[in-house]
């Protein structure tokens, strides 16, 4: 299932997705990288970084950097639905020591047609 996120090809995926955080406090674009590995159709597990320097115009000292590392498993319990499980710890000051992460995720078709790798 996790198939339409290959980047690398197999069972696996490499995610770096781009996003704009913080668009009212100023624009930043804090990385994030996730790489997992499907063991079933149903089961995938792997790692997830996600970090935030701060804005363009400012980024802030290495102590008030955000900074997380997640251990995840995705379920895909259908076709249209995923669940996202995730226990992580932040490495600086400024972020959550201990983290627990639970999303619930819809898939949509948007008619966008896909090539026959996915």
């Amino acid at each position: 299932m996790n198939s339409r996120r290959d980047l690398v090809g197999g069972p696996s995926a490499s995610v770096f997705p781009p996003r704009l955080a913080g668009i009212n406090q100023g624009l930043s674009l804090p990385p994030s990288v996730k790489i997992s590995y499907d063991f079933t159709r149903v089961v995938s597990g792997g790692s997830e970084y996600y970090a935030n320097f701060g804005r363009f115009d400012h980024f802030v000292s290495t102590s008030d950097q955000r900074r997380q590392i997640f251990v995840v498993s995705d379920l895909n319990v259908s076709p249209l639905w995923e669940i996202n499980i995730g226990v992580g710890i932040g490495t600086t000051t400024a972020t959550d020591r201990p983290i627990v992460n639970v999303i619930l995720g819809r898939r949509f078709d948007l008619g966008v047609r896909h090539s026959a790798i996915d």
